[in-house]
């Protein structure tokens, strides 16, 4: 959101609804400033993938919803994530969004010994897209979930 953290990309305009939750959450942390000042966010994979679906529309595909893109990116993802460690990024704990991408994370995690521990929070797209009028209470989880897994 370029109204939000101002930072514009030029010629990209879109809007997911699961970084209106993210920011909201990102919000009730204390703005931009102090999130982004305590915490780190990435993605396991930094590129992301269309696939062609039965219709024959390409549509977003996650490195966890096909073997064949999980085990052909693997190894860069590996790298990738090696590569963000050296950013200084404390190793105690990492909060995984979606349950799918932890079960294909803590794999990860348990052979690369990226993080110590994994917390598994919802996905920003499950909460908004099945239980939007839950969004506050996942957004206090959230904020729970980073305030006492931190001390």
């Amino acid at each position: 959101m370029t109204s939000v953290c101002g930072i514009p990309i030029e010629g990209v305009v879109t809007h997911k609804p699961s970084s209106v939750f993210m920011y909201d959450m990102i919000h009730a942390y204390g703005g931009v400033q102090k999130f982004y000042g305590d915490l780190y966010i990435s993605s396991v994979s930094p590129l992301g993938f269309v696939i062609k679906n039965r219709k024959g529309n390409w549509v977003n595909c996650n490195y966890y919803d096909d073997k064949y893109v999980y085990d052909l990116m693997y190894d860069f993802m590996v790298h990738s994530m090696q590569k963000q460690l050296t950013f200084g990024i404390n190793r105690d704990v990492a909060y995984v969004l979606g349950k799918k991408n932890a079960t294909f994370f803590q794999k990860i995690n348990q052979k690369e010994k990226f993080f110590e521990r994994l917390i598994v929070l919802e996905h920003p797209r499950y909460i908004i897209q099945y239980k939007p009028h839950e969004a506050s209470q996942y957004i206090a989880k959230y904020l729970k979930a980073f305030t006492t897994s931190t001390k």
